[in-house]
C-alpha cells in the first residue's frame, strides 16, 4: 500500500531528522521545506513573539514589574515554539512547555496578589517550589 498523507511514512527526512521529541502531532513533517518540520505551526509561533514584544514596548512605565515579567515569558514562550516546531528536538521541546508553566505560574501570581494584596515575600518562592 502506498503512503498517504497521513501515515507517519509519508513524512519526508529533513535537516533535523530524526525527531527527538516525545510528542509529534502526526503532521506532515518537512513538507514545505527541508529545513523547517512544520512550517505553518513554526510560522504561526512567530505571531506569539510578534504580539509580546508589541506588548512589552506599548506597556505603561507605571505599569508593574510582574506584568513585564509576564510579557517577556511569552516572548521566550513564543521563541521556543518556534524553535520547537521548526526543529521538533527535544531540547526545544523544552523550549517550548516550560515558559507555559512559568507564564501560567505568573499569572496565578498576579491574580492571587491582584484578590488578595501583597500576600508576602514568600508566596513567590512558594509558587517556584
Amino acid at each position: 500500500m502506498a503512503p498517504t498523507s497521513a501515515s507517519p511514512e509519508f513524512d519526508k527526512v529533513g535537516y533535523w531528522s530524526p525527531n527527538t521529541a516525545s510528542i509529534d502531532w502526526r503532521k506532515n513533517n518537512y513538507v514545505v521545506t527541508p529545513y523547517i518540520a512544520e512550517f505553518w505551526n513554526a510560522i504561526s509561533s512567530f505571531a506569539i513573539v510578534a504580539v509580546a514584544v508589541a506588548g512589552y514596548f506599548l506597556l505603561p512605565n507605571s505599569c508593574l514589574r510582574r506584568f513585564s515579567v509576564l510579557i517577556q515569558s511569552y516572548a521566550v514562550l513564543g521563541i521556543g515554539s518556534v524553535l520547537f516546531h521548526g526543529t521538533l528536538r527535544h531540547k526545544m521541546q523544552l523550549l517550548d512547555e516550560l515558559p507555559m508553566l512559568y507564564s501560567a505560574t505568573i499569572i496565578y501570581f498576579i491574580c492571587i496578589e491582584t484578590k488578595f494584596g501583597k500576600v508576602g515575600q514568600w508566596f513567590p518562592f512558594a509558587l517556584t517550589a
